[in-house]
């Protein structure tokens, strides 16, 4: 039975018996309108990012079960109907700031327990894959549709490519984090790769920071709790100057890069490429500096 998901893999629930588990491979071409290619060796990487946060948080992915790289397909156990998606959540105003602290502390500890670390590193020598699913149609196709914004962007790609700090999930966003109570768990970690910290939690932020737009309830304060949270936990505070430059990027990528929210209206849209093209040529000092820009921005406008 097909599962509803991302664009990048197929999806499946299979039952055998009293026996039900989710069997994921990855797509050439993912589903979206652009031509989107990406390498399906991906899958195994997954796999080994699942594993490998198991040693440390086993709580907190689901269990391989099977995988063959012949054919690119793995399985892993079926979660219950208990785990809610906190994307659902987020949009339906119902996201907690105990779930948010949740969600940035585990991607604290992940950042922390593989820092530096260059067996890792080497294991996870996945630049091209990350390349083709976040860089490329993230940061440079949101560049070529700004020229006066190009020089930044790219720049800001080539430190991200550059970068070897730690594993990186690529895609630590709300709708890959599942909550039962104060139980998280992670999933769709294909892109993973040994990279930049910056990008990570940005990925997480940037979701939260643009959906102020949309939800009557204190998001920002969720981003900031997430951030406070994440940095608690990982130590890393020299992570926040890359992350202050690359948020506002990130943020005008979910509009013109080739993977746009689907939530967002035409006004938002415009909201968005006003404010970041003003933020991206003239960086905030910090993430608070960001965010009470942001949060001016969305007081003028009347979206608070």
């Amino acid at each position: 039975m097909p599962m509803t998901g991302g664009v990048s893999s197929d999806i499946y629930r299979v039952e055998d018996g009293e026996r039900a588990f989710v069997v994921k491979r990855a797509l050439p071409q993912l589903r979206v309108e652009a031509t989107w290619l990406a390498d399906v060796r991906r899958n195994q990487f997954e796999v080994a990012y699942l594993n490998r946060v198991r040693q440390f948080a086993p709580d907190n992915v689901p269990t391989v079960l099977h995988h063959n790289r012949d054919h690119g397909y793995f399985t892993m156990e079926l979660l219950g109907p208990e785990f809610r998606n906190w994307k659902t959540e987020l949009l339906a105003g119902s996201g907690t700031m105990a779930q948010a602290k949740i969600a940035g502390r585990l991607l604290g500890r992940v950042h922390r327990e593989t820092w530096n670390d260059r067996a890792l590193q080497a294991e996870f020598d996945t630049t091209q894959n990350f390349h083709e699913l976040r860089l490329d149609p993230y940061l440079l196709a949101t560049a070529d549709r700004h020229p006066q914004l190009a020089e930044s962007i790219r720049a800001e790609a080539e430190r991200i490519r550059e970068s070897r700090q730690c594993l990186v999930h690529g895609d630590f966003s709300p709708k890959n984090l599942l909550f039962h109570g104060d139980r998280i768990m992670v999933l769709d970690c294909e892109v993973a790769w040994f990279g930049d910290a910056a990008f990570d939690i940005g990925f997480l932020l940037n979701h939260l920071t643009i959906k102020a737009l949309h939800v009557h309830a204190d998001v920002l304060s969720l981003a900031r709790t997430a951030w406070e949270s994440y940095l608690d936990e990982s130590g890393k505070d020299e992570v926040e100057p890359a992350l202050s430059r690359l948020l506002p990027i990130m943020m005008l990528a979910r509009v013109d890069g080739k993977s746009p929210l689907e939530y967002l209206t035409d006004d938002s849209r415009d909201l968005i490429r006003d404010f970041t093209t003003d933020t991206i040529l003239h960086p905030p000092e910090n993430l608070i500096d960001l965010w009470t820009r942001w949060q001016l921005c969305l007081d003028t406008h009347a979206y608070r």
